[in-house]
Order: structure tokens, then C-alpha cells, then sequence
């Protein structure tokens, strides 16, 4: 009998009704948890009108984009996963720049089909703190830096030119822009340290230490190295990725 599991503990049969089962029964599942497999295909059998012998049907992958955004299961999550990593790519001039909007997009989704599946309550919301203010903070810091050296310009030619007030304005945005860095930073521990506890992945929290390093040493020009070091670690989670605990 082919069928669809509908609920937990519960299948769809062909035949139009439904049969009781229990997660013991499923001959592949492969570590995936009970959450992860609701609205997948089954082959099974059926005994005393109970589900047994269940095999779950195997993908083949994702037929659509609609389809990609509501999987939430365990393979949805990881295809979405890998899709996020294109946020790496915004280095690269303009194609690199698109595919990277399109990794942020899947890494929203990804984050929020964690959340569903795992019940926890700040995953997606320690992970939209830290973009937010990344770009509240470097939008001041370009706001700052144009100012100052609009200032300088205007009143460069006037002679009249206001070292202190340039200095200050130039400083104030700076030390608000970092602060705010700062805190984002703070968000970002807590959302890769739960994402790390949930997916019972450590390399998530490992590329998210890779990458601050990363962006301390940019400046003596081996950064990249550390940001090719998260690429790497993030792919060898979302590899390995095979369940998603419900949070605490």
C-alpha cells in the first residue's frame, strides 16, 4: 500500500483511509526524527489496520521553488543549506553580488525551517539581529565617512575649514558603527551556538569563531584564508547534517 504520512504517528493511505503507526516501523529512516518526516511518501503494509513494515519513498529532489521553501525536512533543510553558502560569493563583481542576495534569502529560510522544526523561539530571531544591524552600522559608517569628506571639500576651498567639528563627526559614527558591530557580534555567537546545539553540528559555531577571526586579520591580508576555513566548515555541517533536536 503507497500512502503519505499525514501526521505524527499517522498515514494516508491510498485507499482513503487512515492507518495508525509507530516511528519503530519505519525501516529507513535514517536518524530522522518523527517531526522531519510528516508529509513524506510511504510504501507499507497493513496489519490489524496498523502501518508496518513502512519504507519511507526515497527523493529524487526538489521539484520546484515552492516546494525547496516548505520542505522541512532534514534533506529540504540541508538543499537549503548549501544554497545559503552563496553568501561567500559577494567578493566576487556583480554575479558573485546576486548569488549572494540569494544566499541571504535561503539562509533566512533555512533558519526559519530550523525554528519550525526544532520549536525554539530566538534561533531566527538572533539570526535577523546581527544582519540588521550590520547594516544599520556600516550604512552609518559610510554616512560618516561621506560627511567628513564632504565637509572637508565645502569648506576646504572656503579656507574655513573645521578640523575639530570633521574630527568629531568622523569619530562619533565610527564609535557607533563599532558598538554596534559589537553587539551584532554578541547575537551572532548565540544564534550559531544554538544552531551548533540543535543540529548536533559544532562546526557551525567552529566557521562562526573562523570568520571573526577572518575579519580581524583582513587587515594584515590573510582573512581570507579564515573565511575559506568557514566555507569549508559550513559545508562539512550542513554534509553531515542528519537531525534537528527540539530546542530547549
Amino acid at each position: 500500500m503507497q500512502g503519505k504520512i499525514l501526521a505524527e504517528n499517522l498515514i494516508s493511505g491510498n485507499d482513503g483511509n487512515r492507518y495508525k503507526f509507530d516511528i519503530s516501523d519505519v525501516e529507513n529512516l535514517k536518524g530522522e526524527s518523527m517531526q522531519n518526516i510528516v508529509g513524506r511518501e510511504v510504501d507499507f503494509q497493513i496489519q490489524e489496520n496498523m502501518a508496518k513494515s513502512i519504507f519511507l519513498a526515497q527523493k529524487t529532489g526538489v521539484g520546484n521553488v515552492g516546494e525547496l521553501i516548505s520542505d522541512n525536512s532534514v534533506q529540504g533543510i540541508r538543499i537549503k543549506g548549501y544554497c545559503s553558502l552563496m553568501v561567500y560569493l559577494w567578493e566576487i563583481p556583480v554575479l558573485g553580488q546576486i548569488l549572494a542576495i540569494l544566499g541571504a534569502i535561503a539562509s533566512i529560510l533555512v533558519v526559519s525551517s530550523i525554528q519550525k522544526v526544532s520549536g525554539s523561539t530566538t534561533l531566527l530571531r538572533n539570526f535577523i539581529i546581527p544582519l540588521l544591524l550590520y547594516v544599520i552600522a556600516g550604512t552609518i559608517m559610510a554616512l560618516s565617512i561621506g560627511f567628513a569628506t564632504f565637509t572637508s571639500i565645502v569648506f576646504g576651498f572656503s579656507g574655513s575649514l573645521n578640523i575639530d567639528m570633521l574630527l568629531s563627526s568622523f569619530g562619533i559614527g565610527t564609535i557607533i558603527s563599532i558598538v554596534m558591530f559589537v553587539v551584532a557580534v554578541y547575537f551572532k555567537y548565540q544564534y550559531a551556538k544554538e544552531l551548533a546545539t540543535i543540529t548536533n553540528q559544532p562546526y557551525f559555531l567552529y566557521a562562526f569563531f573562523a570568520v571573526i577571526i577572518g575579519i580581524a586579520t583582513t587587515i594584515i591580508l590573510i582573512g581570507f584564508l579564515f573565511f575559506l576555513a568557514a566555507l569549508i566548515l559550513e559545508v562539512m555541517a550542513w554534509n553531515r547534517l542528519s537531525e534537528i533536536r527540539k530546542a530547549d
